[in-house]
């Protein structure tokens, strides 16, 4: 095979927003898979003036595998069905190859369109895979790919391209889907809290200061926590400097989620929420506290 074959992921692409970038890296990272395929996300096209759905059509005609994702939500409706229905009719209508995979089990409570995709799925015949977490997903993908690079091209990974595969969806698979209970400050990266700040303010990120971003008074539910518990230590710098930043970009920009880039193996998003630029949670020292909401979560505000 002389050339990539091009692999488009269809989903609703808002429910499934970290299925969809987990699937792109692996097909970008895995050694095997990323010698032979390339993933196409909508989301990540050029700018186009065409309309969302010929748009995503579009983009499908240039591909030669079509890998579905469904979850509950059946995405937004053009032309009677949902974009992710219409591309799944087009995929047949091209005789692409279909790898499908569903989250969750039979007894997930599905919205009607998502019912009846799935049951076109069924009547249609191809096989497809259950996962429940990335973790899985991640498996299910590769092992499809290799199957489908196998049987008619012949293609078939080392022994050692199956082993780092592996070693690697282990070594990263629990840092993606696992709720982040601990980071340090140190493990941010600054740059981006400085963008922040220029976004919330209005200011030329290139004009700020290291201390900018790095600078600050305690903020008050460090303050008033260690008041109550008799300790007058000021805390780390970064803690309420993070925390600072983020009320000063949230009050002013007005967004309730952003992403955060860190300094690790993987690049990983984090949800930050706030009530009222108020910390909704006590601090638990040089330490970040989290939710347990799914997937990488970092400072506990909303």
């Amino acid at each position: 095979m002389s050339e990539k074959l091009n692999v488009f992921v269809s989903s609703v692409q808002k429910e499934l927003e970290d299925e969809r970038v987990i699937v792109q890296n692996l097909l970008s990272t895995d050694a095997f898979l990323a010698a032979h395929c390339t993933p196409v996300l909508y989301e990540f096209e050029p700018a186009s003036p065409d309309l969302a759905l010929a748009g995503c059509l579009k983009s499908l005609d240039g591909c030669q595998v079509y890998l579905l994702i469904v979850a509950a939500q059946y995405g937004t409706v053009a032309g009677g069905v949902s974009i992710t229905h219409a591309e799944y009719r087009r995929a047949k209508e091209k005789g692409l190859p279909v790898l499908a995979f569903i989250k969750g089990d039979r007894k997930v409570t599905r919205e009607a369109g998502t019912e009846a995709l799935l049951r076109e799925l069924d009547a249609d015949g191809p096989k497809y895979k259950r996962f429940g977490n990335v973790i899985e997903l991640q498996r299910e993908v590769r092992a499809a790919l290799v199957k489908l690079l196998k049987d008619p091209f012949g293609l078939v990974p080392s022994s050692d391209e199956n082993e780092i595969a592996a070693q690697t969806i282990e070594a990263t698979s629990p840092f993606e889907s696992q709720p982040l209970t601990r980071l340090r400050w140190a493990n941010l990266d600054h740059e981006v809290a400085r963008r922040l700040i220029a976004a919330a303010e209005g200011r030329a990120a290139d004009r700020l200061s290291k201390d900018d971003s790095s600078r600050g008074r305690p903020c008050a539910a460090w303050s008033g926590t260690m008041r109550r518990r008799g300790r007058t230590t000021p805390p780390p710098p970064g803690l309420c400097c993070w925390r600072k930043i983020l009320r000063r970009f949230f009050r002013s920009v007005g967004f309730w989620r952003t992403r955060i880039a860190a300094r690790s193996r993987t690049e990983f998003r984090a949800t930050m929420r706030t009530s009222g630029g108020r910390c909704r949670r006590r601090s638990t020292g040089p330490l970040l506290s989290s939710t347990a909401t799914p997937g990488i979560r970092c400072a506990s505000w909303g």
